[in-house]
C-alpha cells in the first residue's frame, strides 16, 4: 500500500492516488432548531440528482459526518439559502469532533427571502478526526442550494 498523498507523474501533473472528497446537497427543510446536517437526526433527504459525490465514501449522510482517513490538512465549507421566509436567524458552524472551531457563520435576523449563507475553512486533522455541520437556528433550508463539502488538500 502506498503512503504517498501526491505524486506528479512525468508530464507534470499532480495526481493524488488518495483523494479523500465529499460533496452532499441537502433537500429542503420547513422550520426547525438545532440540528447536524444529517438524513437521520433531522429527516432532511439528501439531495443527488447535481454534482454530488463521496470520494472514498468517507461522508456519511445518515449521521452527517465526514471522517478524515489519513492525516494531513483538509477544507470544510457549506453554502445554505434560507426557503422563503421561515425562521429568525442563522447561526451556522463547521464542528471538529464535535466541538466548536472556528467556523461560523451568524446573521441575527432575515431581511428578504432566499438569503444564502455561506463558509469555508481549513484545518489540520489526524486520521479519524470527524466534520459536521451544525445549524443552532431555527431556520429552513431550501434545496436547490444547499450543500456541504470538504476534501483534503494534502
Amino acid at each position: 500500500s502506498r503512503s504517498d498523498k501526491f505524486i506528479v507523474s512525468s508530464a507534470g501533473h499532480v495526481t493524488a492516488p488518495y483523494q479523500p472528497a465529499f460533496k452532499q446537497g441537502w433537500g429542503s427543510m420547513t422550520s426547525g432548531s438545532s440540528r447536524t446536517l444529517a438524513t437521520n437526526s433531522s429527516g432532511i433527504s439528501v439531495v443527488t440528482d447535481r454534482d454530488v459525490f463521496n470520494i472514498g465514501s468517507h461522508f456519511n449522510a445518515a449521521n452527517g459526518r465526514f471522517t478524515a482517513p489519513v492525516a494531513g490538512t483538509y477544507v470544510f465549507g457549506f453554502s445554505i439559502m434560507r426557503n422563503g421566509t421561515n425562521g429568525s436567524n442563522v447561526d451556522a458552524r463547521i464542528k471538529k469532533n464535535g466541538s466548536l472551531m472556528y467556523a461560523r457563520y451568524y446573521v441575527s435576523s432575515y431581511t428578504s427571502s432566499y438569503e444564502v449563507a455561506t463558509l469555508t475553512t481549513t484545518t489540520n486533522c489526524a486520521a479519524g478526526d470527524y466534520f459536521t455541520v451544525e445549524l443552532n437556528s431555527n431556520m429552513s433550508l431550501y434545496s436547490d442550494d444547499s450543500y456541504s463539502f470538504g476534501h483534503l488538500l494534502g
